[in-house]
C-alpha cells in the first residue's frame, strides 16, 4: 500500500481538513485494509479492539494517537471517500498495482453478478437535492442470477484478468442490463 501511495491518493481525492483530522482518510483506509488481516471474529465495528498491542503509529503517514483509531473515525473517512469517486480511486490503485507488479493482462474477462437486498429502501424520505436522489444507486428488481426474483437488487459489474484479479469494477442500479 506503501509503494502505491494508496494514503496519499485517498487524502489528495477527498475532501477533508487536516486541520479537524488526527488520523488522515487514506491512513484510517490503509488501516482497514490491514484491519482484515487480523482476528476476524472482532466485528469492523470495533476497529480499536483489532489494533490492540500494535503499533498503530507505524502503518501511519501522519502524527496521531492510537486512541483515534476507531469505528467512527475510519466511518468519517469512508464516508469522504464514497462522496468522491471510490471506482476511479479503485481503478487506479488497481492499475498501478498491476503495472508495478507486473502482472499479465493479456486477457480479460468481463462479466456481471447480482447483490441481493430484503426489505424496503425508502429513499423518498431523505433528505436530498433531486440531483443527489437522481445519482442514489438504485436497488430494485431486474433479472436476478440467484433466481430470486422477489428480492430487490443491484448489479455489479467486472472486467478481470487472465488470473482474476479485478483490474476494474462497477456499480449499477438493479435492474441494468448485462450488455450495460
Amino acid at each position: 500500500m506503501k509503494q502505491l501511495g494508496l494514503a496519499e491518493y485517498i487524502n489528495e481525492n477527498v475532501s477533508w481538513d487536516p486541520d479537524h483530522w488526527e488520523v488522515s482518510p487514506g491512513d484510517l483506509a490503509q488501516l482497514l485494509v490491514l484491519s482484515t488481516f487480523t482476528d476476524i471474529r472482532i466485528p469492523l465495528t470495533h476497529l480499536e479492539e483489532r489494533f490492540e498491542g500494535i503499533d498503530v503509529s507505524f502503518f501511519l503517514s501522519s502524527a496521531s494517537k492510537s486512541a483515534t483509531v476507531n469505528s467512527f473515525n475510519a466511518g468519517r473517512a469512508l464516508e469522504r471517500i464514497g462522496q468522491s469517486d471510490p471506482e476511479k480511486l479503485y481503478q487506479v490503485m488497481a492499475l498501478s498495482a498491476i503495472k508495478q507488479a507486473g502482472i499479465p493482462t493479456e486477457r480479460l474477462h468481463a462479466d456481471t453478478t447480482t447483490i441481493s437486498f430484503y426489505g424496503e429502501y425508502d429513499t423518498e424520505n431523505l433528505d436530498l437535492t433531486d440531483e443527489e436522489k437522481d445519482e442514489l444507486l438504485q436497488i430494485e428488481r431486474g433479472y436476478n442470477k440467484d433466481g430470486r426474483q422477489e428480492c430487490r437488487q443491484v448489479v455489479v459489474g467486472q472486467i478481470v484478468n487472465e488470473s482474476g484479479i479485478p483490474v476494474l469494477q462497477k456499480l449499477q442500479d438493479g435492474s441494468t442490463s448485462d450488455i450495460t
